[in-house]
């Protein structure tokens, strides 16, 4: 017996895709939080290659936060819906190679 992310979700009161999207916006805010430090540290090299841009200037930083976390959600969105519109057993039947039963 086989048991499938698919149905797990289906036991869940809420919708799947909104707890799938609620999983990967943790991932992204962890990864924004370790990407801080490091955007932080690399502030000079980039203030020394561009015009008019400090080093550790707020606003820059929160900036691509916020476009780079939105460009995120926004692809964990799609990856969610694409993911629940799937039929698994359709898509391994046609990955394994074996012919649809068609009696």
């Amino acid at each position: 017996m086989t048991f499938h992310i698919r149905d797990a979700f289906k036991s869940l009161r809420r919708d799947p895709a909104f707890c799938i999207t609620v999983i990967l916006t943790l991932a992204l805010a962890t990864g924004a939080t370790a990407g801080i430090p490091g955007a932080l540290a690399m502030g000079s090299i980039v203030a020394s290659l561009l015009f008019g841009v400090r080093a550790r200037d707020p606003l820059i930083i929160a900036g691509v936060i916020a476009i780079v976390g939105g460009i995120g959600l926004l692809a964990c969105l799609i990856a969610a819906r694409r993911g629940l519109v799937l039929n698994p057993a359709a898509a391994l039947r046609e990955e394994s190679g074996w012919p649809s039963a068609s009696i």
